[in-house]
């Protein structure tokens, strides 16, 4: 069973694509797009038969989970279609999958379960409702 977030969300990568060899990477200060900092980055080429996810080193821990599972999800939607808008309905909906299959697994591992490094908080994932534009934000939950 998985231990901590990266883990658990790289169990659900390779579940939902298993053609897909995917690596991830962290760099410091590498992703700056439009005049901001960027999170993270997904490479890849169509046909997809791998994906190189860079993770921005210096993001807030919290956002780590969030980062990988957006990164994720753009796996599945330029898979699919390589014309398909990056952040579109298909993007949203996958990443909203993605999050909720995470936010179950996560629930379910105790504070003992979890490697040390993440501290004595479960990291969720905000989910993207269809009711409201953005993220309804889940954050930190403590565990009990």
């Amino acid at each position: 069973m998985p231990s901590n977030p990266i883990e658990i969300l790289l169990d659900i990568a390779r579940r939902r694509y298993p053609d897909v060899d995917i690596t991830v990477n962290f760099s410091n200060g590498e992703f700056d797009s439009e005049g901001g900092l960027d999170y993270g980055a997904c490479l890849m080429r169509y046909p997809v038969k791998s994906a190189l996810i860079q993770l921005e080193l210096n993001q807030p821990l919290g956002e780590v989970p969030d980062t990988l599972a957006h990164e994720l999800a753009h796996i599945k939607t330029f898979y699919e279609n390589p014309k398909v808008q990056p952040h579109g309905k298909e993007f949203k909906a996958e990443f909203s999958s993605i999050a909720k299959e995470y936010n179950a697994m996560a629930k379910d591992i105790n504070e003992n379960d979890w490697d040390g490094d993440w501290g004595d908080e479960l990291l969720y994932i905000r989910v993207y409702t269809s009711k409201r534009k953005g993220k309804k934000a889940l954050n930190k939950v403590n565990v009990v």
